[in-house]
C-alpha cells in the first residue's frame, strides 16, 4: 500500500475518484470472498495473491476517497473532517476487528466439537471473510451508485510576491 498511494494519487488528479472507487472495491471484493473459502491446505502463494489484491484494493480506496470526501468541504470544515475521519477510521478499525474475531471465536467454538481446532478455526476465519465480504458488497453498492464526480479540477498555485 505504501508503493501504491502515491500511485493512486497521480491516477486520481488523472482521473478522479470514480473509476478508482470501482477497481478498489471490485479487488477488495475478490479478495476478500477468496479469503473465505480458507482451508487446512490453503497454500501460502494463495494467501499472499489475495492479501496483495486486498491491499491493492485498499490502495485504490483509502487515500483517494479521503482526498474526494475533504474537498468536497470548504474552507474550515476541511481540518474538522480530517480529524473526524481519522478518529472513525482508527474506532471503526478497532470495533471492525473486534467483531471479526468475536465471530471467528464463536463460529470455531461450535464447529470444534470433534476436536478438530485447526479445521474449526479456518472456519471461523471463513464465516469471518464472509461477513466482510457482505460488507464489501454494500461498499460496491454504495461506490457505484453514489461516488459520482468529474476529473478533479487542477491545483490552483497563488504566485508569490517578489
Amino acid at each position: 500500500m505504501a508503493v501504491l498511494s502515491p500511485i493512486t494519487g497521480r491516477l486520481y488528479d488523472r482521473f478522479g475518484i470514480r473509476p478508482l472507487a470501482i477497481v478498489g472495491v471490485l479487488l477488495m471484493l475478490v479478495s476478500t470472498v477468496g479469503t473465505s473459502f480458507l482451508t487446512t491446505s490453503t497454500s501460502i502463494a494463495y494467501l499472499m495473491i489475495t492479501w496483495a489484491m486486498r491491499s491493492t484494493g485498499l490502495a485504490f480506496l483509502m487515500m483517494p476517497m479521503v482526498t474526494w470526501s475533504v474537498t468536497q468541504l470548504s474552507g474550515g470544515a476541511i481540518a474538522s473532517a480530517s480529524a473526524v475521519l481519522t478518529t472513525l477510521r482508527t474506532v471503526a478499525g478497532a470495533v471492525g476487528a473486534s467483531i471479526g474475531v468475536a465471530l471467528m471465536s464463536f463460529v470455531a467454538n461450535q464447529g470444534n466439537t470433534s476436536g478438530h481446532t485447526v479445521v474449526a478455526t479456518a472456519g471461523g476465519v471463513n464465516a469471518a471473510f464472509i461477513a466482510m465480504a457482505a460488507i464489501v458488497v454494500v461498499m460496491a453498492v454504495i461506490v457505484l451508485f453514489k461516488v459520482r464526480s468529474a476529473k478533479p479540477a487542477p491545483a490552483i498555485v497563488a504566485e508569490g510576491k517578489d
